[in-house]
């Protein structure tokens, strides 16, 4: 008889222990989180929509792929050319479509993604070439989308988009973290010990700690490697990437801008100081006019070359810490590589008339900073 009863307890035990477990695992998925909306009131200007209008009808294949270039010729290794599909393209309009507040085009993207870019492990895979999916992810990409997924949820009134993007995050957080740091991906022969500041993505990092508290310590060592990455007050831009086999910053001579400005972007959106850098990337676009691509880090020598994503990007921050001048001076200068000859095959589109060449990174970036709005 005290067999049974001892038995029987132990059941009970086993049964609720497995249904602790289970509600634990299934409460993240369904708790109600305070997310500010996203959602952009702006008018679509002329400019916006001559944009959007190439990218539907001469950038996307028909079943919602972004190609990465108009022009198709055959990528080159890591090289991405001609109608190869990228994960940061996908990821990029699926923001678009969130901040438009049209979940009709939304899931059209997530269902491009979800039904060719999802890999076993998680992860999305960050090519498609020649319709076929590599097994390597690229971190920055993933938490894009991961972050977009979490913040639709909320917009549609969607758990199905949690549930991608939390799977997503898992998929991150089980093959992209040595000792709290973020890497930048993992391939079939082992995992990079590099971590590239501008795939730090604080914003999603602050939204997935609501679900998951070990994001907590990954944005706290992502939030120490950008901050200790900082060049100078001279060069108030940021190293490329961290080596964790050396434990040291990259020793490059020239500060990559996008790349810094995509860091000073991450640190904006989770209301960190970057007052420093906006001031010198503000004063540069005032006195000299331009933002060059490069700038020597001893010499202050700069490309003198410019970059349609450099002022997308701008512009964005602009739009993040509610700063109409840094966005109209950047929107400015963005819009002068806008193609506005009607009779041009890439007419709309950010790109060179004379050899047809239109890239997705630099014409998503213009649409999301055409799109998104100011910071309520």
């Amino acid at each position: 008889m005290k067999n049974r009863i001892k038995i029987i307890v132990i059941g009970l035990i086993i049964i609720l222990s497995a249904s602790y477990i289970g509600y634990v695992n299934l409460y993240k998925y369904i708790k109600k989180v305070d997310l500010p909306s996203v959602i952009s009131t702006e008018e679509i200007s002329r400019e916006e929509g001559l944009l959007l209008n190439f990218i539907n009808n001469k950038l996307m294949n028909d079943k919602g792929g972004i190609y990465t270039n108009y022009s198709n010729k055959k990528t080159e290794g890591d090289l991405t050319k001609g109608h190869d599909i990228l994960s940061e393209s996908q990821g990029i309009i699926l923001n678009y479509y969130l901040y438009n507040n049209d979940e009709i085009e939304y899931e059209n993207i997530f269902k491009y993604i979800k039904e060719n870019m999802i890999l076993k492990n998680g992860l999305i895979s960050w090519r498609i070439e020649e319709n076929q999916p590599s097994n390597v992810s690229a971190t920055i990409d993933d938490l894009r989308i991961a972050r977009s997924l979490i913040l639709a949820s909320n917009e549609f009134n969607s758990l199905k988009y949690r549930y991608y993007g939390l799977k997503i995050a898992n998929g991150i957080k089980e093959n992209l973290v040595i000792d709290n740091r973020l890497i930048d991906f993992e391939d079939g022969y082992g995992k990079s010990n590099v971590t590239t500041l501008c795939y730090l993505d604080l914003y999603a990092m602050d939204i997935l700690s609501l679900f998951d508290e070990d994001w907590k310590n990954i944005y706290n060592k992502s939030f120490e490697i950008i901050n200790n990455g900082f060049i100078s007050n001279e060069l108030p831009l940021y190293r490329k990437f961290y080596d964790g086999d050396k434990e040291a910053y990259d020793n490059e001579e020239k500060a990559d801008t996008l790349l810094s400005i995509l860091v000073i972007l991450n640190k904006a959106e989770v209301h960190e100081d970057v007052s420093e850098s906006v001031n010198w990337l503000k004063s540069r676009l005032k006195w000299y006019g331009y933002i060059s691509t490069t700038y020597d880090i001893n010499t202050m020598e700069e490309s003198r070359v410019e970059s349609t994503s450099i002022y997308a990007n701008l512009a964005l921050i602009g739009k993040v810490i509610n700063d109409k001048e840094l966005y109209d001076l950047s929107i400015k200068k963005m819009k002068n590589f806008q193609v506005l000859n009607i009779e041009s095959d890439i007419y709309g589109a950010f790109g060179y008339e004379t050899s047809n060449e239109v890239y997705s990174y630099d014409n998503l970036n213009a649409l999301l900073a055409f799109r998104r709005d100011f910071n309520k």
